[in-house]
């Protein structure tokens, strides 16, 4: 905050004000204060900038000014402790403390420090005034209420104008209506119970609910605060800020909604493009989908965190992509293809990995795509990668696509079913494929796993 921009201002009230910021280390340091407080505790601004608040203003422990300026900087609330009696000359000694937080970080003590004489109350009233006007454009409501079911208003800043359109006079009080009439039928319970546990939990609470002003609107608000007890009474008490979210509500619905269509309009692009694929190769129609739901299931039983699950689903879906490009009479051919044929082939994970990597996915899909038809020991293509270097989603896609294909009917041969699809990855485990996702598809499969 920049100081400099109130110290004209302050340097002209009568009453002391100190501008004090709370340390990482729990103190209260002084960085500035006005003249009027330093002619009162006879400092030099240079010697009073950097001291801790007890040591410039005394009253500090003795008057709970400490505990008035933690509980101010967490709610933003402005607190009014009032005048001392001094038990010794039996008369009022009047350090009249206000309590404001001005920023997020900076706090301001406005007190007095002079006797009970006429002049006095007048000097008083009058700091009173410029204080409230300092602080009148602060947004939102600040309040102080009962702890009852009405929610009746003691304290009620002006910002409820602008938020609900009542003026505070016809709140406080319950003079026309109470403050719980504003707020909407359906969230009172709601309000009072979260509001009730704080005070058990003997901590600050914030909700959010909504109020219907005087013109009939709905508004939502975020209200934050603390019921409070003093000693030696039977009424608590409730203090603290209400701010006006609406805006921020509508803003984030819209977002919501601005991500939903993303997401929507996302997988509608991948079911699309796995379906140029089925068009394309009619022979393995729905072989994608089918790869992508067993190879999501073997992620799932092995443990991988939900949306790496989604991400591995997603590349079963497209990991031929790559066939588009591969002539139909080779994908279609009814009989053994010959050396060049089968080169052409396994050119399909390079291709589906060159088209997928321009596509913003959110995660390696093309690096995934590329590898599903490398195995552990390096036999495979298109880079003969061994074990680790291969990705784990390559991994439980490339056992996944094996298992599908056998248990599957292709143009050359009738389906061999699933027995024939485990004992082939079993018998290739560590050889092959991964022997983790061997044992996680081999225990789905015979337990009732089905496309």
């Amino acid at each position: 905050m920049n100081i400099d921009g109130y110290r004209d201002f302050l340097s002209l009230l009568r009453n002391g004000i100190i501008l004090c910021e709370l340390t990482f280390e729990g103190r209260c340091k002084v960085i500035d204060a006005n003249p009027a407080a330093l002619e009162t505790e006879g400092l030099t601004r240079e010697a009073a900038i950097g001291m801790d608040l007890e040591h410039l203003f005394p009253p500090a422990r003795e008057f709970s000014v400490m505990d008035g300026v933690r509980r101010v900087s967490e709610t933003g609330i402005p607190l009014h402790i009032g005048s001392k009696h001094n038990p010794e000359t039996r008369s009022e000694i009047w350090r009249d403390v206000s309590i404001s937080r001005l920023s997020s970080n900076v706090i301001a003590i406005v007190y007095n420090d002079f006797d009970e004489s006429s002049e006095a109350r007048k000097d008083l009233k009058k700091s009173k005034l410029e204080l409230d006007r300092l602080f009148s454009n602060l947004p939102g409501i600040a309040f102080r209420c009962k702890n009852d079911k009405d929610w009746t208003m003691e304290v009620l800043s002006g910002g409820l104008v602008d938020l609900a359109g009542y003026r505070p006079e016809e709140i406080i009080g319950n003079k026309k209506l109470s403050y719980a009439d504003l707020i909407f039928s359906e969230d009172r319970e709601k309000v009072w119970k979260s509001v009730q546990e704080s005070f058990t939990r003997d901590d600050h609470y914030e909700i959010e609910y909504r109020i219907v002003t005087k013109s009939g609107i709905v508004k939502h608000v975020l209200e934050r605060g603390k019921v409070i007890k003093n000693p030696g009474e039977d009424q608590s008490f409730v203090e603290g800020f209400i701010s006006d979210i609406t805006d921020l509500k509508a803003a984030k619905i819209e977002i919501e909604e601005s991500k939903e269509r993303l997401e929507n309009t996302f997988k509608s692009t991948v079911n699309a493009l796995s379906k140029i694929t089925e068009i394309r190769d009619p022979y393995t129609s729905g072989h994608q989908r089918r790869v992508g739901l067993l190879a999501e299931a073997v992620s799932r039983k092995m443990g991988l965190e939900r949306k790496l699950c989604e991400n591995i689903r997603i590349s079963g879906l497209l990991h031929d992509i790559g066939k588009l490009w591969i002539p139909s009479e080779i994908l279609s051919k009814p009989g053994k293809l010959n050396k060049i044929e089968m080169e052409m082939i396994k050119e399909h994970p390079r291709l589906g990995s060159e088209v997928l990597k321009e596509i913003e996915f959110g995660f390696p899909i093309a690096e995934y795509v590329i590898q599903h038809h490398e195995r552990m020991d390096g036999s495979g293509y298109p880079n003969r990668l061994k074990g680790e270097e291969i990705s784990l989603p390559a991994r439980i896609i490339a056992v996944s696509d094996v298992v599908e294909a056998i248990s599957s009917h292709r143009p050359y041969r009738p389906a061999l079913g699933l027995n024939v699809a485990i004992e082939e990855i079993t018998s290739g485990a560590r050889t092959l494929y991964d022997p983790s996702v061997t044992r996680a598809c081999v225990d789905l499969l015979k337990n009732g796993f089905s496309f």
